[in-house]
């Protein structure tokens, strides 16, 4: 593996990690949706994490460089799809980098 690559292949806890110190740097609350194994049935789907800043929420699965979306939380996005737009998006994380964008805004 090269080492550019290397620099790209982040674990999900890793890209979590890095986004949630990158939004909260630039003023975002962010809440972490951690859920344990009870509860994990009742909210199937719920993205990892929720940011607030002024009028926008962002509603942010994480995932690592292989990863990819279960049916619930798929679920769950084509649910909020119909209610997103300037002040409310879903976001697929794979990389802290996608969210360059939120933080200058």
């Amino acid at each position: 593996m090269t080492e550019r690559r290397a620099l790209y292949e982040l674990t999900e806890s890793v890209v979590q990690r890095r986004s949630v110190k990158m939004l909260r740097d630039a003023g975002w609350y962010v809440h972490i949706t951690a859920q344990d194994k009870a509860t994990r049935k009742h909210v199937a789907g719920l993205p990892d994490a929720i940011a607030f800043r002024d009028n926008h929420t962002l509603l942010i699965e994480f995932k690592g460089h292989n990863g990819a979306p279960r049916q619930s939380q798929i679920d769950f996005r084509l649910a909020v799809n119909k209610h997103e737009g300037p002040n409310l998006r879903y976001l697929l994380v794979f990389h802290p980098s996608q969210l360059r964008a939120w933080v200058r805004e």
